[in-house]
């Protein structure tokens, strides 16, 4: 593994859209990646995809590692008679982090299609976000200058289609919106990985967790492991932590590790110097110290030393595993990031770091 290989697959990851309770296209390329590592992967009846890891061989807990296929995105509210769209979030997203620019409103899914191919890719329509002109003192556009944030009730979609049109192309009120395709690359900062390098890109939540999973798959899917483990692709943890419930009552764990971002902020500052951070407490749960000390050894076992993090106001899958009593014991293993929801950045080492401690845990 090497942070070149992680960032390769990162870039493969983002550019599939994913938004909530549409998932299909990033499903379908999580898939294809799993299946040439060599694993079996199975979509269960809610739209999580998961796969039995490696083979067990003694008497360690059945233990599930998820990471979330969907994305911050959009949903339309209204179409308009001049055939401009309104929208709100999905996910927590806000306006200002993306900006005037390039969207992809997407059409409804070929189910057929997409469970049959691994390069699936949904029909969109493009549109741009629209603010509206500077150029006046007054009302709500005038008070963005100094006096109002910018919400969603300001913004508006522009297709170039009319509202007849928008609808023989499938649009319509309850479409999903997401960043446009050209809008996903990631960008490189700095000089290789030293201490100041970064990756930058759209949806590296939780697509970086995605990677993770999957460079696991191509290190571990003949290994023998203590336990019977099983990666787990979950859907609509943006919009309500829906997938890993189902996917956790399905499995049965003992022990549900999410692999997801860890966002710096001022009640929770973490270095974004290429180390892991484990959740020890959010919103719905307080994880597990039992499972910490594992991590923390398996870290020390690679040369690593974990950061912490507590999240009052956040919410993950193993959180809501945990609340809903589907696992003993949760943690959730996160991956340092900084402008949480919109173009994130983080060290290019960390999804390797990360895959290494995990492989260190897995083998404990």
């Amino acid at each position: 593994m090497t942070a070149a290989t992680s960032i390769d697959l990162l870039q493969t990851l983002i550019s599939a859209h994913g938004p909530g309770g549409q998932e299909d296209e990033v499903r379908c390329v999580v898939r294809g990646l799993w299946r040439a590592a060599g694993l079996e992967p199975v979509e269960d009846d809610g739209g999580n995809l998961y796969a039995r890891l490696g083979k067990p061989g003694g008497t360690g807990p059945r233990l599930v590692l998820m990471s979330h296929l969907d994305e911050i995105s959009m949903l339309v509210t209204a179409v308009e008679p001049d055939g401009r769209l309104r929208l709100t979030n999905l996910g927590g997203s806000l306006p200002w982090k993306y900006g005037e620019g390039p969207l992809e409103i997407l059409a409804p899914t070929d189910y057929a299609a997409a469970a049959k191919r691994d390069d699936y890719r949904v029909p969109t329509v493009r549109g741009i976000l629209s603010v509206g002109s500077t150029h006046t003192g007054v009302g709500p556009l005038g008070e963005l200058k100094d006096k109002r944030a910018l919400t969603w009730d300001l913004v508006r979609v522009e297709t170039g289609y009319s509202k007849d049109e928008l609808a023989r192309r499938g649009i319509g009120v309850g479409c999903r919106a997401v960043v446009a395709r050209e809008r996903k690359k990631v960008e490189r900062l700095g000089s290789g990985t030293g201490p100041r390098a970064r990756v930058g890109c759209f949806i590296y939540d939780d697509r970086a967790g995605l990677a993770v999973l999957t460079l696991l798959a191509r290190k571990l899917a003949q290994a023998k492991l203590p336990g019977e483990v099983y990666l787990g692709a979950t859907m609509g943890e943006e919009g309500g932590l829906t997938g890993c419930t189902r996917l956790c009552r399905n499995l049965a764990p003992e022990v549900a590790v999410g692999v997801d971002t860890s966002p710096s902020v001022p009640e929770s500052p973490l270095a974004l110097d290429g180390t892991p951070a484990l959740w020890m407490r959010e919103r719905a749960a307080t994880h597990s110290l039992r499972e910490a000390a594992r991590f923390d050894a398996a870290a020390a076992r690679v040369k690593l030393k974990l950061q912490r993090a507590i999240y009052p106001s956040a919410a993950s899958d193993a959180g809501a595993v945990l609340a809903t009593g589907l696992a003993g014991r949760v943690l959730t293993f996160g991956l340092p990031r900084d402008n949480s929801h919109g173009f994130e950045l983080a060290h290019p080492n960390l999804l390797i770091n990360a895959a290494r401690v995990i492989e260190a845990y897995l083998k404990s």
